[in-house]
């Protein structure tokens, strides 16, 4: 299991739980509310569904490193991060119809492309906290 996860994983009741996203050493809050996809059907149905996306709201998705949008009724923001959190490839606004990937990413994290969002880059390194 990957360092990044482990709060979110080891956590009791993490389906019903979010947790904050913020850039470190800096502390800059990227997400207030960010949910962790760990069923299968969560991690199927991701954001599809969805009318819009709050900009303070976000979906990680553990052991990912590909996204389709088919479906989608919004652009999202992706970041797709290695197994400490370290961010390896952003893509700030994909369009719905589209697939996005990038090798070696562990985890992928779905967020609104407007925000926080815009302030990161690849390399920044990322934590959970509750």
């Amino acid at each position: 299991m990957s360092v990044f996860l482990e709060a979110a994983v080891g956590s009791v009741g993490t389906a019903a739980r979010s947790f904050r996203l913020v850039r470190e050493p800096d502390g800059l809050e990227v997400c207030r509310k960010l949910k962790v996809a760990l069923s299968r059907r969560e991690r199927a149905q991701g954001l599809l569904g969805c009318e819009s996306m709050r900009i303070d709201e976000g979906l990680l998705i553990p052991r990912c490193a590909s996204v389709t949008t088919f479906f989608m009724r919004f652009p999202i923001a992706l970041l797709y991060l290695d197994g400490s959190g370290r961010i390896m490839k952003k893509h700030p606004g994909l369009k719905a119809w589209r697939v996005s990937l990038c090798r070696g990413a562990e985890n992928v994290i779905e967020l609104h492309p407007a925000g926080p969002v815009m302030a990161l880059g690849v390399g920044d390194l990322l934590v959970l906290r509750d």
